[in-house]
């Protein structure tokens, strides 16, 4: 293989400022202004967070790498494939991933190992460039890397995912498991919730013909948070199935739910939902709106607030 040795920030000046000053004074402030976890929560394993232009998800996304442990070392981060068809997963060739902050180093050795697993492919460079998923998630783990005292930002395996069956999910959740049960690695999923509009080809699925479309695009992604705090990759699937809400990361979830039931990352957690938000109020089939949704899946609770449940259930009252 041979490496290109930095991803360009390929969407710096589009989707979010290239100014380094401005873009970090922004990210700081929606990480200042992220949901906290409730008390008694155990340490966050997991991060679940949206990727689109910050002057929409940014609020959102700071709920989401608020809680980027202290002790971090590494992030596998999964998204989902935009651009190509991907038969099977890929890893990125670069040896880091560039942002106006800086550069993100990759775990080199990490993403080699997975690579030898015979789990995965290549990533096209190209390709890789033009894929914005885990490109909008580097800068709020490198201001989350600062706010916790960090020399530097953990480094990443990056993961894309296209097409999978639930195989393959079971397959890749089992590739990263050892990465997973290591110390200092946190997993992070790429992901917005319901593409809604005649632009992304979904204009159905809303049971509830007496509230506002936004209103019942809400309530179908509050089911599908629902059905991911179960923690069940079955309860998942058949949400799926029975919807087909555009989740456009749902094949990285089903990983996360995956290495749950795999015991590679623990089990007895909950996965809290901690924001919630839409680009635009839609009112019509000829209206577009994206969801957002900022997840943390935390490992076991202490002893004293054990009882408090496996999960948070996202409600009306839900963010």
């Amino acid at each position: 293989m041979a490496a290109r040795r930095v991803r360009a920030a390929a969407h710096a000046g589009l989707w979010y400022t290239a100014n380094p000053a401005a873009l970090a004074a922004m990210v700081d402030e929606c990480l200042s202004a992220g949901a906290s976890l409730p008390a008694g929560a155990g340490p966050p394993v997991a991060l679940v967070g949206p990727h689109a232009g910050f002057s929409y998800c940014g609020t959102v996304l700071g709920s989401t790498y608020k809680h980027l442990p202290a002790d971090c070392k590494r992030v596998v981060i999964m998204g989902p494939s935009h651009h190509v068809y991907l038969r099977r997963p890929v890893l990125s060739q670069a040896d880091a991933m560039e942002t106006p902050l800086g550069r993100v180093a990759v775990d080199r050795a990490s993403v080699d190992e997975l690579f030898a697993s015979g789990q995965f492919d290549w990533f096209d460079p190209d390709a890789d460039e033009a894929e914005h998923s885990i490109e909008m998630h580097l800068p709020f783990l490198q201001r989350a890397a600062v706010a916790a005292g960090m020399a530097s930002a953990p480094s990443v395996v990056p993961i894309v995912i296209g097409g999978a069956t639930a195989k393959h999910h079971r397959d890749i959740a089992r590739a990263i498991a050892p990465l997973l049960r290591t110390p200092g690695t946190v997993l992070a999923v790429s992901t917005d919730f319901c593409h809604w509009g005649r632009r992304f080809e979904f204009t159905h699925g809303l049971e509830d013909r007496t509230k506002a479309v936004h209103e019942s695009i809400r309530s179908l992604d509050m089911a599908g948070m629902s059905a991911l705090s179960s923690l069940r990759p079955d309860a998942f699937a058949e949400y799926m199935a029975k919807t087909g809400n555009t989740i456009c990361g749902r094949h990285p979830l089903s990983v996360m739910l995956q290495a749950v039931a795999a015991e590679a990352l623990p089990s007895g957690g909950a996965l809290h939902w901690l924001a919630y938000d839409q680009s635009g109020k839609a009112l019509g089939k000829d209206d577009s709106s994206v969801s957002y949704a900022a997840g943390v899946l935390t490992g076991p609770a202490p002893a004293a607030a054990a009882a408090a449940g496996r999960g948070t259930e996202p409600t009306a009252a839900s963010p």
